[in-house]
């Protein structure tokens, strides 16, 4: 065992990290965004398998007889009592206790399975990153279409989505779909204007609609005649309080930075509607997009509702769906996607 413990993208020497201290992590800087896809940094499973998502080790659990050691060893995935190895590098309750890592993360820890012999004692919970759980590897089968599969980096991102029958966007016989940008635009972006609703093109919240909202909250916002002031984003970024909008408007606009995005050899970058951020949030939940593990980011639905259109708009968490509703004053964080 070590106790070094490497940056982020330096060299290891292999042996189990060491890190008896708060807040227990192998890293020297935490980072919550190693083991979300197939393809991404450091997955420990062998080609094109994964780590699996806490709610797919959720949903497995509740598929046993037993909530216990004897379910976990009777399902076809056959569980043994793994025990672990703690932060000093010490095993413990092998043949006791049953461990077992999933691809999720947040607030510094890591999310894991958790069984004994003891009924009931199957869970979903919270532990120390350098503490080491066992890790059982899956992969997926039947999200491919025509030799591309969700997962795979493609056209300047991530495909997460294939457009189904219904679906704007879907042709029957091709393959089409959602690619989700690589990185997050940002951390801290406001939706836009709050005080002042953009209006019906910019409420869509189906698949399909993601990019006419985008345009129609840009084209808005690029207009001075919506506003009290000369330019939206110059006026409100310098602190101005005369465009029409509430004092904590500060000039960013999420649609915006997609809007303007030339990444990976494209420029048709728009920000989700509500309903292809939930599309975005099944792929996390099978460990195939980049999004991390916590956090809150901007759709491009406004509220649709006359009541609150002025004011809200919809926003989602990895995790969880379908997104609620907050004031465009908040800043949260940004991931464009694109179609293909």
């Amino acid at each position: 065992a070590t106790h070094y413990h490497p940056g982020f993208g330096s060299d290891w020497d292999g042996e189990f990290i060491i890190n008896d201290s708060h807040p227990h992590d192998w890293l020297e800087d935490s980072n919550d965004e190693l083991w979300q896809v197939k393809n991404f940094i450091n997955n420990p499973c062998p080609d094109g398998f994964r780590i699996p998502a806490e709610e797919e080790l959720s949903n497995e659990r509740s598929s046993w007889d037993s909530d216990d050691a004897a379910g976990a060893f009777g399902s076809p995935l056959k569980f043994p009592l793994s025990g672990q190895r703690d932060r000093n590098g010490v095993l413990g309750n092998v043949g006791e206790h049953g461990r077992y890592w999933s691809n999720d993360t947040g607030s510094g820890y890591a999310r894991g399975l958790h069984f004994t012999s003891s009924n009931n004692s199957g869970t979903i919970h919270y532990e120390y990153k350098a503490t080491g759980y066992a890790v059982r590897c899956i992969k997926d089968e039947g999200y491919c279409c025509n030799g591309l599969c969700l997962g795979d980096e493609h056209e300047g991102g991530i495909i997460a989505y294939f457009f189904e029958d219904g679906d704007n966007g879907y042709v029957e016989g091709e393959c089409h779909g959602i690619i989700i940008a690589t990185n997050d635009q940002s951390t801290s972006y406001q939706w836009g204007c709050a005080g002042i609703e953009v209006g019906a093109g910019a409420q869509g919240q189906e698949i399909g609609d993601g990019m006419s909202n985008t345009n129609a909250i840009v084209s808005f916002h690029d207009d001075g005649s919506n506003f009290s002031c000369d330019n939206y984003y110059d006026d409100e970024a310098a602190g101005s309080t005369d465009c029409g909008c509430f004092s904590a408007s500060d000039g960013t606009v999420a649609a915006k930075l997609c809007y303007d995005l030339d990444d990976g050899g494209y420029n048709d970058w728009f920000l989700p509607s509500r309903n292809e951020w939930t599309a975005l949030i099944g792929a996390h939940n099978r460990g195939e997009s980049s999004l991390p593990g916590s956090g809150s980011y901007w759709t491009s639905s406004e509220h649709p509702n006359p009541t609150y259109s002025h004011t809200d708009a919809f926003f989602g968490s990895p995790g969880w769906a379908p997104p609620g509703t907050i004031e465009k004053r908040f800043s949260y964080r940004v991931r464009c996607i694109r179609t293909f």
